[in-house]
């Protein structure tokens, strides 16, 4: 890793062009993989279904009866990075929606953006209502409070886990 950060280091200063040009390109094209094991029982025990989302389909799954919690996972993750806390919740007497952001899981597309991740949490709303509350970590929490200032979600709560303090922030690390 501290190789990794060294070569980025030493291209962005003596390519800086080229440099920002393979960065950006990087930023916002998720590699396709399969981050964890972890839950992918609970997965498969729930309903899976399609919304139409911004890059097309969008999978999610859905399971449980009762208020409609949203799960919104981060970059380069999917529907099972939150699944654990899905599965205390449905268990709890709530309605779990775990939702693989554009590009990411089993949705389509190729490129992910902060605003198309943000349209594909309205998207879900769109389909299936607005949600009670909505628990999202790093990205997926930045992209909910981007659909929740639009007005396209309205959750009565927003649990954001390890989210950015500032999308600046991001940016400049």
């Amino acid at each position: 890793m501290k190789t990794a950060i060294l070569m980025a280091n030493t291209m962005a200063v003596l390519a800086p062009h080229r440099f920002r040009k393979i960065a950006g390109s990087r930023f916002i094209r998720p590699r396709v993989r399969q981050q964890t094991d972890t839950g992918r029982d609970f997965l498969a025990s729930l309903e899976a279904g399609w919304i139409e989302g911004p890059l097309g389909q969008q999978r999610i799954y859905q399971g449980g009866v009762g208020p409609v919690i949203f799960f919104q996972h981060g970059w380069e993750a999917d529907a099972a990075d939150l699944s654990s806390h899905a599965k205390h919740l449905m268990e709890a007497g709530y309605r779990v929606v775990l939702i693989d952001g554009p590009a990411h899981g089993q949705s389509e597309g190729t490129t992910a953006t902060l605003p198309l991740f943000a349209a594909g949490v309205a998207s879900t709303a769109a389909t299936l209502g607005q949600p009670f509350a909505i628990v999202a970590h790093s990205m997926g929490a930045a992209s909910s409070v981007v659909a929740m200032s639009e007005g396209e979600v309205r959750p009565q709560a927003l649990i954001a886990l390890a989210s950015p303090a500032s999308l600046a922030g991001n940016i400049r690390f």
